[in-house]
């Protein structure tokens, strides 16, 4: 088993040095932009931690998105190199876990190292350690759990239905980031409309729901993922 982690993190090398170029250069883009805003905007009394926010958001889903991509021939030469479909699966979740921890640990390293700087380079603003005080161990494991399991989940769809799961995959995500924000804002607009009513029931319905209960509604669709995951890969075959 050790073997075959190994073996998966010479495969997937090029995904970890994206990660680290991505990390690094859009954490310094995102202390380029807060500089500009600070020259720029007359308005602005208080700095945070913007860079590591742009570096920690742009590499998780950067790494999800090459995940997404190579994740069928990582399966592919893995089979054919002999290995079984239980030790892959279980290696490729190993190498996410690690890379998706490293970029976690880097960014809150690049978090103390703004909050070390800005006080000389911005002394007359307000510091707000967005990122350590927002972010809870919860959030963490949120994240690192969704980073491994949904990645995975959706490479294999791709990997074993092609075109028609990324169609419908589009068709979702299209969904969620534009139909959904658009019903949301209609909902004033639309107060005599049946549209509109159906849609006030429906953020009513969701807008009650607790934070604990997201958790628990988001655990059980992740636990769900994987079970698929699992099932898919036992049963995908290699494609030359």
């Amino acid at each position: 088993m050790l073997n075959m982690i190994k073996k998966q993190f010479k495969l997937r090398k090029e995904e970890i040095v994206y990660a680290g170029i991505i990390e690094c250069v859009t954490f310094i883009l995102g202390m380029i932009v807060l500089a500009l805003i600070v020259k720029f905007d007359d308005t602005t009394d208080n700095v945070f931690e913007l860079g590591t926010i742009f570096a920690l958001g742009a590499t998780l889903f950067t790494t999800a998105l090459l995940a997404f991509a190579t994740f069928g021939v990582s399966f592919n030469n893995a089979i054919c190199m002999g290995r079984t479909r239980k030790s892959f699966a279980l290696a490729y979740a190993v190498v996410s876990l690690c890379m998706t921890c490293t970029v976690i640990i880097v960014a809150f390293l690049f978090s103390i190292g703004e909050k070390a700087l800005y006080p000389f380079l911005y002394p007359n603003y307000n510091f707000e350690y967005a990122v350590m005080n927002h972010i809870t161990p919860m959030m963490i494991a949120a994240v690192i759990l969704i980073e491994v399991i949904v990645p995975m989940f959706i490479g294999t769809l791709l990997a074993k239905y092609g075109m028609k799961a990324f169609w419908i995959l589009w068709a979702l995500w299209m969904f969620g980031f534009t139909v959904l924000p658009r019903m949301i804002e209609n909902i004033n607009v639309s107060d005599k409309s049946v549209l509109g009513d159906i849609e006030r029931k429906l953020v009513s319905a969701f807008g009650g729901i607790s934070i604990t209960g997201w958790f628990a509604i988001g655990g059980i669709i992740l636990l769900l993922m994987l079970v698929t995951t699992i099932n898919l890969v036992r049963k995908q075959g290699v494609k030359i």
